[in-house]
Order: structure tokens, then C-alpha cells, then sequence
């Protein structure tokens, strides 16, 4: 009798983000996959790649490898016993033994590393911190160097487990096209922040999610990403575009040249017009499940379909309306209030990584020919209005700090330049 496994496959690509390449900066994502008869593995990795990290690239290479040995461990260990896993003060203390194994192993694996391939003067100076720098020159807390995010899925016949350590996502889609996100959120990653496989408390917060597996609840695919994916988008919703995409060329040209488009187009294309960041995706899927999954949606399968990301780049009319734009300023300046009377000193604005804000002060992509769009001073005043509705709202003596990209990295995005002049008029507008 065919095992259900084998209707399910898994892949991953990894791809140097496009300011990455033009920084000269090395890829510090990592990602890989595993199947044979009996599981299917996926695991992602981001390296946080700040001036701390900096051998990041290595160790998210190293929290991969050692997570899908360990997951194939665990499934091996399991096999025959997966009642186990039924139990849920059992399956916790399994689970977070397996968390425990992975990361004592890949800390042993940074310490091999660390033995092999000395820190040398020139990559201590990279780090702009002198107290970090100091506490690694003395030996303590080195495996920060090689700081990183972990994600991975761990399929069977019976179960899943999943596992996450920091940012990205990971994306569950079921046999009626339904979308979810099954892990749940850590409220530290938030923005720039995350936590870290290098973090003292990373057994303990490393978020997991298990289900025992049945004919009605066969998953049709799994997906995991690293953060230069989502953030390439103005919203979570958004970002399913990306996934939709994904499926439709699986469906229609399977694995090996869906990989080979993501990892000689798609990624980059959507790194070179978002984020700028590495990008990472890896899954498991059963074809026939995910087609009808698609079906179930209304997503008519058509060959030489122009993908939705093309779409979006070329719509020039989904602009918010004057009215609307109105409404988010004034909503800024409320949360400002809210934060003001909760006792907090100051605020900031995110005017920074092609968020809503940044998105309107970019010429890359505010395409809008009114008093919001064109020149710079046009492209500044959604920014403006906030500050000054804030200033209005606060009182002028309320401190409101401003973040923004000084250069986008991007074809046609925001250079130095016209960055002084932003600067300028954020500070004119009220921004301290």
C-alpha cells in the first residue's frame, strides 16, 4: 500500500538579499531540507547579522544542520511511540528535550567552529559595541557572535511539530485553502527586535506547536520564511500573495523548477523591490492537497499566469484616499496620546524600512500624482501631518523621535540627498 508520505515533498531556497549584494555584504540566511518514506523536514534560519553577530551567516548554517539531524532523531526515538506525544505534560517535557538537544549541539558546533577558526583582531573591531566586544574577547558569551533565528516543521504520518526561535514566520495552509500561522508569537520580535538561539532563555522561549494528524486534518502545506519575505510587504495579509504565488508554480511546474524560480528570480525580485534583506523559504506540501486547496479558494489555475506580485508592481490605482490618509495621521497622533498618558517620556515615528510612512517619502513607491505625491516636500507631508497632529495632540514640549532610511539600496529609491531634505522637513513639522 503507497504510504501517505510519499504524496508529500519538500524544498528551500536561500538567496543573498539585493542590499546585501550591493553592500558586498555575505547571505546570513540559511535553509534546508530533508525527506525520505517516512518524514519530511524544513528548517530556516536567519543570522541576525548586526556588528555583534558577526559570524551570523556561519551560525545560522549550523542551527539548520544540527536541527534537521536532531528532528530526525526525535522522529526515529518517536517512531511506534508517538502515543507519547498525546499526552501534553509528556509531549512538553519530550518537546523541550528535543529543544534542549538542538541548541546544546549547536552551541558545541559553535565551539568547534570558535577552535578551528580563531576570532581574529579584524573581526573583533567589526563588532561597535566595546563592552560586548570585551566580554567576547574574555571569552564569555561567544556563541552571541553567531547569533540567529531558527524555524522548522517536522512532518510524519501521525504528527507535526514545529518549532521557532525569533522572527519570520511560519504558515500552515489546509486542504480548504484556509491560512494560518500555528506557532504562536513571541511580542518580543517586534520591528528590528528578536530573539536568538544565543539567548540564555532560548529553551524556554522557543514557541513549539504539535497536532496529531488524521484523514480530516492533513495539512496541504507548510511553509516557513525568514523576515526579509514579510517585511517586503505593507501587511501580514500582503505577504500571502507571496504564498500564493508559491503554490500555483508548485502545482503547475512542481518542485525542481519551483526552486530553480525562486532562486533565480522570485526571491531576488522581491528583496530587490521590498526589503532589501536575504531572503528564505522552505516547505512541505502534497500537490494534489494544495491543488485543491487553491481550487476551494476560486484560484484558477492557468498556465503563464502573471503572478500577483507582477500585478501589485504594476497597479498604479490601489492609493489610499486624501480622507483616508487623513484618518491614519490622526490615529498616529491618538496612539502618541495613549503612550503619553501611560507614562511613556517621548515617542518615534517609523518612517524607516518601507513601512506606510516610509513608503509614502520614497519616489520607489509613492506613484501618486496629488498633494501627496512627486516632490519631496509632497512625499514628506503624510509624515508631516503625523508629527504635527501628534505635537497638537501631546502638547509641542511632548518629545517625538523620527526614524527614517537615509538610503533605500534600491533603483530609484530615497538617496542621501533628498534624505538632508526629509530631515529637514520632519524638524520643521515639530520632530526633535
Amino acid at each position: 500500500r503507497k504510504s501517505i508520505m510519499s504524496n508529500y515533498h519538500s524544498f528551500s531556497a536561500s538567496v543573498q538579499g539585493a542590499s546585501h549584494v550591493k553592500k558586498k555584504i555575505v547571505m546570513q540566511d540559511a535553509s534546508g531540507n530533508f525527506e525520505d518514506e517516512k518524514v519530511k523536514l524544513i528548517a530556516l534560519s536567519d543570522g541576525h547579522g548586526d556588528s555583534s553577530c558577526f559570524r551570523s551567516d556561519r551560525g545560522s548554517k549550523l542551527i539548520v544542520d544540527v536541527g534537521i539531524a536532531e528532528l530526525k532523531a526525535f522522529a526515529e526515538e518517536m517512531d511506534g511511540k508517538e502515543y507519547e506525544l498525546d499526552d501534553e505534560k509528556s509531549r512538553e517535557i519530550r518537546v523541550r528535550q528535543l529543544i534542549r538537544r538542538i541548541l546544546a549541539n549547536w552551541n558545541i558546533e559553535v565551539e568547534k567552529d570558535l577552535e578551528n577558526n580563531p576570532v581574529s583582531e579584524e573581526e573583533y573591531k567589526i563588532c561597535s559595541d566595546e563592552t560586548i566586544r570585551q566580554t567576547y574577547k574574555n571569552g564569555i558569551k561567544q556563541n552571541g557572535i553567531y547569533g540567529a533565528t531558527f524555524i522548522a516543521v517536522l512532518l510524519t504520518n501521525t504528527y507535526v511539530l514545529a518549532l521557532h526561535q525569533g522572527d519570520g514566520r511560519c504558515l500552515m495552509i489546509d486542504r480548504n485553502g484556509a491560512v494560518t500561522y500555528p506557532i504562536p508569537w513571541d511580542e518580543r520580535c517586534q520591528g528590528r527586535n528578536t530573539t536568538s538561539v544565543c539567548n540564555s532563555d532560548a529553551a524556554e522561549s522557543t514557541r513549539y506547536y504539535y497536532v496529531r494528524l488524521n484523514e480530516q486534518n492533513r495539512p496541504a502545506a507548510f511553509f516557513v520564511a525568514s523576515d526579509g519575505i514579510e517585511d517586503s510587504y505593507r501587511t501580514l495579509e500582503l505577504s500571502q500573495c507571496f504564498y500564493k504565488d508559491l503554490c500555483e508554480k508548485l502545482v503547475m511546474e512542481g518542485k525542481e523548477e519551483t526552486t530553480k524560480w525562486l532562486l533565480n528570480e522570485q526571491l531576488y525580485k522581491v528583496s530587490s523591490i521590498g526589503s532589501g534583506d536575504d531572503m528564505s523559504v522552505a516547505g512541505v506540501f502534497d500537490i494534489e492537497a494544495l491543488k485543491e486547496s487553491l481550487k476551494q479558494k476560486g484560484y484558477k489555475l492557468t498556465p503563464q499566469r502573471r503572478s500577483i506580485l507582477d500585478i501589485i508592481i504594476e497597479k498604479e490605482g490601489m492609493h489610499l484616499t486624501v480622507e483616508e490618509i487623513y484618518a491614519i495621521a490622526d490615529k498616529y497622533a491618538d496612539a502618541a496620546r495613549r503612550a503619553q498618558m501611560a507614562g511613556f517620556d517621548a515617542v518615534e515615528v517609523h518612517g524607516a524600512h518601507g513601512y506606510l510612512i516610509g513608503a509614502f517619502a520614497s519616489p520607489f513607491s509613492n506613484k501618486r500624482s496629488d498633494e501627496y505625491g512627486g516632490t519631496i516636500r509632497n512625499r514628506a507631508r503624510f509624515a508631516m501631518e503625523i508629527i504635527e497632529n501628534i505635537k497638537e495632540k501631546c502638547g509641542k514640549d511632548y518629545p517625538v523621535l523620527y526614524r527614517m532610511s537615509a538610503v533605500e539600496y534600491v533603483p530609484g529609491g530615497l538617496e542621501i540627498e533628498e534624505s538632508k531634505i526629509l530631515a529637514r522637513l520632519v524638524e520643521e513639522a515639530g520632530a526633535d
